[in-house]
This record gives C-alpha cells, structure tokens and sequence, in this order.
C-alpha cells in the first residue's frame, strides 16, 4: 500500500476491533505488511514472469516454463524466444498449464477467505476504509470472469457496500459512489437488492430523486418485480412536483396491461395535478378502458377536469380536444364535457364550443340566451334565426315564422346586417317590429332586390361611431377597403388604397402573405405616408419636415376578439409614431386567419377601420 495514504490517514482515538496500537497510522502499517504477506504466501509466486500479474489462463511453452497466455501470445507476436531462457523456439505451441491453473484457483480462494475474514473486522474502522475498499477492489479483479468464485464476488461487494454506507460523507458523495458500486454488478437482481438499501440514508428530496430514478430503471430492465416497481414509484410521485417524462414513458411502455397503465396514471394525477394534465392526457387517450376499471376510470377523470377547472396554468387547446374526443360515448361524463367545452370556448371563443355545450344541455337558458346574441354579434343570422324560431315557435304566429323565413333565404345579403341585429335583451322585438314597419324592405326582399349598397353605407356609419365611442382619442376614423385575388401566391404582393387626411396623402399597404416568408399565415397592414407636400384649406401648399401622428388598426372581420390595447405594436409600443421621409410607415401585423373577406366577384375584399390623431407637424 502507498506511503500516501497513511500519511492522509486521520489520527483517531477509537479502538480499533484488534488489539491495535494508539496511533492509527501505525496500525495502518501494520494492516498493509500483513496483506503483503498474504499476497507473497498465496499469489505473488503465481505472477506470469512477463506482466508480474497473477496468471489467469496459465500456458507452457517448448522450454518447460509456465506463463500466462495473453502475455505471451503478445511477446511470441515479435518474438521467437523463450522470456526466461532466451533460447531461440522451434515451435510457438501453447499448452495448457491446468495443473497450475487449479492450484492458482486454491490460493485465490485462500486469499479471499482471508481478505472476508479481516475486512469484516477492520471497516469498523474509519481509519481502514480506504484500505479495506482497495482491498476489497483488487480481490474482485482476481475472481472476476470467474463462475467459481460467484459466492465469493457477493460477499465481496456485500462488504464494500457496508464501508460506502459506514462513511461520514454527504448524500451527493454517498449516492454517486453507491451508483458507481452499483454499475459494476453484473446481476440486476442483487443491483436491486444493493440499491434498497441505500434508501433509508438520503434525506434531500433532490438525491432521493434520483436514487428511485435509478431504481426504477433497474425494475424495468430486471421485469420481475412488478409489486415492487408499483410501490417505488409511487414514492417517486409523492416525491416530485416534475417528472421525468422519458422515465414515465418507459414505464408505461414496459406495462402491457391497459388498467394497469390506467393505474399508473392515477397515481401520477394523484400526486402531481398541478404539473402533469397535459402530459396525463396524451397518454390517457392511449389507454381502452375495461368495465372492470371503468367507475374507477370515470371518478378519476371527474377529478382531472375539477383540476383543469381551477388551475391558473393554461391548458393546450389540443389536450381538452384530445379528452372531449376520449369521452365521448360517455353519458355518465356530459357535464364533464360541458366542463371541457367551457374551457375550449374560454380559450378560443370560438363559437362551434358554446353550440356543443348547448347540445348537451338545452335547458339552460343562460346558454340559449348567450349563444343567440354571440350569433348576432358575429353576424350569423341564418343561426340565431333557426334557433330562434325553435325556442319560440308556439309564440310566433305564423306570417311572422313566414318572414323569419324569408330572411333566412336571402342570407346574402342579411349578412351584412350585423349592426341592425345589434339587439339586447328584447332584441328580437326589436327585429320584428323592424320588419313589419318595413313592407318595403320585405317586398324587395321577396323581388330578391339588391340592397346590399344601402345596407353597407348604413353599417360602415354604425361602425365608424362605434370605433370613436371606444378610442375618442382619434380626430379622423375611417373605414379602408382593400381588394386582393383570391389566391395571392407571392409574399412580397401588396394592395392598396389611398385617402387624404390632415392635408396629407397617405396609402394604407396590405401585404395578403406577409413581409416575412418565416412566419406562416401572416399577413401586415401598413399605414404610408406617399408626400411630404402639405395643402391647407385654401388649397395652399407647403413641405413638411415630420409628422407625429398617433393611429390604429382595427378589423371589422375579426372572427374572433382582439384587445387592441393589449397589442404590442412595432413602432415605439404606444401606437404613436413620427413620419420624417416619405419612406416612413407605422405597421401592424395580424395573423391571417382572424381576417374573414367578404368574397365578391372573384375577388377579397378586407375592410379596416383606422383612427388618426395628428400630435405635432413641423414645416421646413
């Protein structure tokens, strides 16, 4: 053993299990001579002559002399004489020594029945560890390769194993060395069995963690300890906040009983709701449900949705559609799925929701009443007139069903209507009355007249003072309409439309496929100064030098809400921005898929409202 150790070797007042001397570096010394001799009683005189290591396939050779054979084998490669002798060799035949072989075998045995012995007595010594440990270490490298001595080999780690857990030493030392221990057993089963122990000695949740990581993929691999697995990872579950998805998912993989993986993912919902539902879903939509497990399965998804209910992270959109396409043959989970729809509707606004939870439950009139004015508000006649007419058919007389009817056939143009539907609570009052005081409208109506023209200047005007009661701000509203192909292939097309405001001319730009080819289904919106040249009234002109304005966009074909206010626009974040060149612009962009054209001819038309407020203009 190395004079370094004993020098790093701590004195200690404890009694050591021998009659040992006071001073521990001196029984150190006394340990390593008696290893020595063992060494040169029972091994060193079985070394191979050329490597000066215990032998482990002995061979011999023409000359008589024994050596081992890789050591051989790799002088003869350059070589053609005897190691001992020099004498030059006619033939390079190995033969084996088995003789030597079996007697090598009985003072290995020998050697190891003594290390066992005294190791066992010494590693109550912290003094000794590190001896007993690199004792221990070089008796495995004896017997390994070697089925005789499997015994032997357990009780050997047995052994190193008791000095890690016997050290004074924090948890992350304890575990890394442990797995390190662990790594270098060949059979999982005692890897599993070594590896329980340690259990008991870690406190931090963090290096508990990883320690039933490590045996959970140990009770994987070993496939033999399903009870066992079950319990570990339970512990696993109550110990996390965050789980490690591939660990999951190899345990689910390795499950090949649906209700057992269903059992899996209630204890992983049990112990970790806040953090795994949109994890759990994807992996609960994989599983047939059997009648046995199916009440069991019905109060747990109950118990998801309560949690999705009250949890203030968001939940993807394709997790809820993933569970509402899960339980849809499950009538005992309706309310359940009017849980979901809420959330997807919440979520989305989109109205196909809100109409799906009205299919499951046609007697709240909170909802009928909701989804008739959502129908309103987007526009869709057609809708709130069939819905309507179904809730108050028995109070409807019949020239008044004929002329609900009537709307409903000429949809094209009560499209446009939005504005004249705008009806709250006796909205539909309203609309009749409307439409009995206006015979005229209903004969051209039924003469499928086009009034198309009236309506819209009607409904852009509703527009234009809707737009300034909520942004009063704004000196000048507009509403810009912009014509586009059908089909705008090309990112760099732009369209159009020009006006005049504060004695400027100015463009508004509307790229249909965007300015950037990255950004998928975009299209931008840009408001152009075209001229730096100034009219006044009376028609006298004048250059500027810059503009401050403040504006902003608004769409009147949003098919779902936007808070304007809320948007970060890129030009100096507070929707104001300064014109110097006649290459400045203020922009906004939109995803494309809130814009719905109206379709007209072969053409798209977009409708825009802009607001304008001019802050400064200096003159050259």
């Amino acid at each position: 053993m190395s004079q370094q150790r004993n020098n790093n070797s701590s004195s200690s007042t404890s009694s050591s299990p021998l009659n040992t001397p006071s001073s521990s570096s001196s029984f150190n010394k006394e340990v390593e001579q008696q290893i020595e001799e063992w060494k040169n009683k029972y091994l060193n005189k079985y070394n191979c002559p050329i490597s000066q290591q215990l032998m482990v396939d002995p061979v011999i050779i023409e000359t008589g002399h024994t050596f081992d054979r890789s050591s051989i084998e790799k002088w003869l490669k350059s070589k053609n004489t005897c190691p001992i002798t020099r004498m030059e060799l006619k033939l390079k035949t190995l033969t084996p020594n088995y003789s030597t072989k079996s007697t090598i075998n009985e003072k290995v045995e020998k050697f190891i029945k003594k290390v066992i012995k005294h190791v066992k007595l010494w590693s109550n010594d912290n003094n000794l560890n590190e001896i007993c440990s690199e004792l221990i270490n070089e008796s495995l490298n004896l017997i390994k390769n070697n089925n005789n001595f499997n015994n032997y080999q357990k009780e050997l780690i047995e052994l190193k194993f008791n000095i890690l857990l016997k050290q004074k030493i924090n948890e992350d030392e304890l575990l890394d060395g442990y797995i390190k221990l662990i790594d270098e057993i060949s059979e999982i089963n005692l890897k599993i069995v070594q590896l329980q122990k340690l259990e008991n000695k870690l406190v931090d949740r963090y290096y508990l963690d990883k320690y039933y990581e490590k045996l959970l993929k140990l009770l994987i691999e070993y496939k033999k300890n399903d009870n066992l697995l079950k319990e570990i990872f339970t512990k696993y579950c109550k110990l996390n906040n965050y789980i490690n998805d591939d660990l999951i998912n190899s345990i689910l993989n390795y499950l090949n009983n649906d209700d057992i993986k269903l059992e899996y993912l209630i204890i992983l919902f049990n112990n970790n709701e806040k953090y795994i539902i949109d994890y759990l879903a994807e992996n609960l939509v994989k599983i047939k449900v059997s009648n046995e497990m199916k009440q069991e399965f019905i109060s747990f998804f109950r118990k998801l949705i309560d949690q999705i209910n009250i949890t203030t992270r968001c939940i993807y959109i394709s997790t809820l559609e993933l569970l509402i396409d899960y339980i849809k043959d499950y009538k005992e989970l309706n309310n359940e799925k009017i849980n979901i729809y809420n959330k997807l509707y919440e979520y989305s606004n989109d109205i196909k929701y809100l109409e799906l939870i009205y299919e499951l439950n046609e007697n709240d009139k909170e909802i009928e009443n909701q989804l008739l004015n959502e129908y309103l508000e987007l526009n869709l006649i057609d809708k709130y007139l069939n819905l309507y007419i179904k809730l108050n058919e028995n109070k409807l007389d019949s020239n008044n069903i004929v002329l609900f009817k009537l709307l409903q056939n000429q949809n094209n143009e009560i499209n446009n209507l939005k504005q004249i539907n705008t009806i709250q609570n006796q909205k539909i009052d309203i609309l009749r009355q409307t439409i009995n005081n206006t015979n005229n409208f209903v004969n051209n109506l039924l003469e499928n007249k086009n009034l198309n023209n009236e309506i819209q200047e009607w409904k852009n005007q509703q527009i234009i003072n809707n737009f300034k009661i909520k942004y009063p701000e704004y000196d000048y509203v507009n509403i810009i309409n912009i014509e586009t192909p059908l089909n705008v292939k090309k990112e760099e097309e732009f369209y159009s439309n020009e006006f005049e405001v504060f004695g400027l001319k100015w463009e508004i730009l509307f790229f249909p496929k965007g300015v950037d080819a990255s950004k998928e289904n975009n299209c931008a919106i840009y408001l152009h100064l075209n001229s730096l040249q100034y009219k006044n009234e009376n028609e006298e002109e004048r250059e500027i030098s810059s503009i401050k304005i403040k504006f902003l966009f608004d769409s009147i074909n949003l098919n779902e809400n936007i808070d304007f206010d809320s948007i970060i626009l890129n030009y100096l974040g507070n929707n104001e921005y300064t014109f110097t060149k006649i290459t400045g612009y203020g922009s906004l962009n939109f995803k494309q898929s809130k814009f719905i054209p109206i379709i007209k001819n072969d053409k798209q038309i977009f409708s825009v409202v802009i607001g304008m407020k001019k802050l400064d203009i200096q003159f050259k």
